[in-house]
């Protein structure tokens, strides 16, 4: 199937934003004139959605602003109205913290905040909270004496939902980190990498305590949520990555390389290079490049091969990027005599691995 090449256009500016974010050096008479290519085809409309679907809304309002070509200023009227319903969450998103926190942090519960805060300005539809095992049911009958009621059974621990009056954001709680039944991140690690920040609401201006990931874990964190559980990497998602790779790199790598994730955050830099306009080999990072398996290297290259952000990823390479991190940390052999324990009827090996496929089709 040919792309239209109407599409192209709004692609290849797209990937001159990601080029600036990635390069920024890079100069942005180069992301003006694609942006003129996109307003001479009539696809303003086009490049606003994939502005959105890359979650960088916001950012791309900023920078519009301070360039203040002609170019940019056509753009700035139909962002406005989308930065103004952003600032509008932000500030329920900012309340919901500010009350999660103060509940928390005043009945000792231990918890880190993860995903929530981000440099392109996106407020999503939840905020992610990580907190013990243990001190879930303590931590569910707190929040819902003050006001919140779940919008998921109880039962289900690993990530159940909260919502609290009239605001639309959704509160996250977490006991662990899972795709498909198979933890693709340690809650201990998140919980032991957690720091303390002043942080200023949007709402009154009032700056309150807020327990968030170290950088090098949030980072990391995203690398492995983008490739493992949404199978795709958007441009907003490279943005917290990029900053840390380049101040950072050796704990990066410590960190990655203590949790396993060398296959998944190789598949993201592959896919962070491939974002920007001609990567000269100065520009690209190899990170864990002899690591990755075969398989994984073939499905990045065609995955690569026509780039459209966000990037998609198959299936497959999210499931290589999984089971390597089991086999790293030893958890294979758990995970099938887990999945051999719950047959209710263990006949032959057929049966077993029919179970195994069950969990990834």
């Amino acid at each position: 199937m040919v792309t239209p090449i109407h599409s192209d256009v709004v692609q290849d500016a797209l990937r001159s934003i990601a080029t600036i974010i990635i390069l920024p050096s890079t100069d942005p008479q180069e992301m003006d004139n694609k942006l003129s290519r996109v307003i001479d085809l009539d696809e303003t409309d086009s490049f606003l959605r994939e502005l959105s679907a890359n979650r960088i809304v916001t950012l791309m309002y900023q920078i519009l602003l301070r360039q203040g070509s002609t170019n940019a200023r056509h753009f700035l009227p139909y962002l406005r109205t989308e930065v103004s319903r952003i600032e509008k969450l932000r500030c329920f998103r900012d309340a919901l913290l500010k009350k999660m926190s103060f509940i928390l942090d005043g009945n000792g519960i231990d918890y880190v905040t993860f995903k929530t805060l981000n440099k392109s300005g996106t407020v999503g539809v939840d905020i992610d909270i990580m907190i013990q095992y243990d001190d879930f049911d303590r931590c569910a009958t707190l929040l819902q004496n003050q006001g919140f009621h779940a919008i998921d059974d109880l039962s289900k621990k690993y990530a159940t939902g909260f919502m609290w009056g009239d605001n639309p954001i959704t509160l996250d709680l977490h006991t662990d980190l899972t795709v498909l039944g198979i933890r693709y991140l340690s809650p201990d690690s998140l919980l032991s990498s957690k720091r303390k920040i002043r942080f200023q609401s949007s709402v009154d201006s009032e700056t309150f305590n807020l327990s968030v990931l170290d950088e090098v874990s949030d980072a990391t964190v995203r690398m492995a949520h983008s490739v493992i559980k949404e199978g795709s990497v958007s441009v907003a998602d490279i943005l917290e990555p990029i900053d840390l790779i380049r101040r950072q790199p050796d704990a990066i790598v410590e960190y990655v390389t203590k949790e396993g994730l060398q296959t998944a955050v190789a598949v993201f830099m592959k896919i962070l290079t491939s974002m920007h306009h001609n990567p000269s080999p100065k520009s690209r990072i190899p990170f864990y490049d002899d690591e990755i398996s075969s398989l994984a290297r073939a499905l990045v290259a065609q995955l690569v091969r026509s780039p459209r952000l966000p990037m998609k990823l198959p299936m497959m390479l999210s499931l290589v990027a999984l089971f390597d991190r089991l086999d790293r940390n030893k958890e294979m052999t758990d995970y099938l005599l887990l999945s051999a324990y719950s047959l209710k009827h263990r006949r032959n090996v057929q049966q077993l691995g029919q179970k195994i496929l069950s969990h990834f089709v």
